[in-house]
C-alpha cells in the first residue's frame, strides 16, 4: 500500500480497495468501497507530460451544479504525486450496460449535445487549435509521443511524419463550445434511465465541438461498432459531417 498524505488517511480509513485497469490517462485508479459507501481516488506522479491533477479537480468544482460530475472530497499533493479523492457515481460503462444499442447510442448523442450546450463564456479553460498544434509540435520535440500507441492506421509511422500531416490539414475556422476533451465510452456512466454521471475531466476547456465528437464517435465505433455512428451524430442534431474536421482531430489526439 502507497504511502498517503495524512489529510486522505481520514478519509479512506477502513475501506477496501481496488486498482481499476481502465483508462490511459497516467494516473492510478483506485475504487474505495465500505459498505455502500464508494469513493475513487487518483494518484499521478508529478510528470510533465500529463495534466496535473490539480486542473481535474477546479474542472470538476466549477462543473458542479451543472453536469453530474464526482464530487472533490480531497485533493493533496507531495513533493512525488497528487492525490485526488472524488465521491462515486452509481452507473456501468455503456458497453456494460444490458440495455439496447439504440438507445445507448441516442443518449451518448444528446450527452453530449447538453455539454456542448453549456454557455461558454465563464469558462476558464479554452484549447484553440493553434495552441494544441503548438503544444503538440514541443511534446514531439521532446520525445513525449508514444508512436507504439497510435491508431492501428498510423501503426509504423513516426511522430515527426504525423505532426507534418496535423501542420497541412489544421482547420482554419473554429467553432467554440465547451468540451470535455476526451469523451470515450469509458469516461461515461449510465444507468437504465439513460446518462447518470461523466467523469475524467482533465482536457476540459473551450475548443472546436469537433474534438469530443472525433473522439468520441471513434470510441463508439470500436465499443459497439461503426454502423451506430450516424445514429450517434443524428442523436446529436449534427447536419452533415465534416469529415476533414473529424480526421484532424483523431489525429491531434495521438499527440496526448
Amino acid at each position: 500500500m502507497m504511502t498517503l498524505p495524512h489529510a486522505l488517511r481520514r478519509w479512506t480509513a477502513g475501506m477496501e480497495w481496488r486498482r481499476e485497469s481502465v483508462g490511459k490517462s497516467g494516473a492510478m485508479v483506485f475504487r474505495l468501497e465500505k459498505g455502500r459507501q464508494v469513493q475513487y481516488l487518483k494518484v499521478r506522479p508529478r510528470d510533465n507530460r500529463l495534466e496535473p491533477l490539480s486542473r481535474e479537480r477546479e474542472v470538476l468544482r466549477w462543473l458542479e451544479r451543472r453536469l453530474p460530475v464526482p464530487e472533490v472530497l480531497d485533493y493533496e499533493e507531495t513533493r512525488s504525486a497528487e492525490f485526488l479523492l472524488m465521491s462515486g457515481i452509481p452507473g456501468r460503462m455503456p458497453m456494460d450496460l444490458r440495455v439496447d444499442k439504440s438507445r445507448i447510442v441516442r443518449w451518448l448523442g444528446e450527452g453530449l449535445r447538453y455539454i456542448h450546450e453549456l454557455p461558454p463564456d465563464p469558462c476558464p479553460w479554452s484549447r484553440p487549435n493553434d495552441l494544441l498544434v503548438k503544444v503538440a509540435a514541443a511534446r514531439v520535440e521532446k520525445g513525449w509521443v508514444d508512436e507504439s500507441d497510435f491508431d492501428p492506421h498510423r501503426r509504423g509511422r513516426t511522430a515527426e511524419e504525423l505532426l507534418d500531416e496535423l501542420l497541412r490539414t489544421c482547420p482554419r475556422e473554429e467553432d467554440p463550445v465547451f468540451t470535455h476533451g476526451d469523451y470515450t465510452l469509458s469516461n461515461i456512466l449510465m444507468t437504465e434511465n439513460g446518462i447518470s454521471g461523466l467523469i475524467d475531466w482533465g482536457r476540459a476547456a473551450v475548443a472546436d465541438r469537433y474534438t469530443d465528437l472525433a473522439i468520441g464517435s471513434r470510441s463508439l465505433a470500436s465499443h459497439l461498432g461503426s454502423e451506430w455512428v450516424p445514429f450517434f451524430f443524428k442523436a446529436y442534431g449534427l447536419n452533415g459531417v465534416n469529415w476533414e474536421k473529424l480526421r484532424f482531430y483523431r489525429l491531434l489526439d495521438e499527440f496526448f
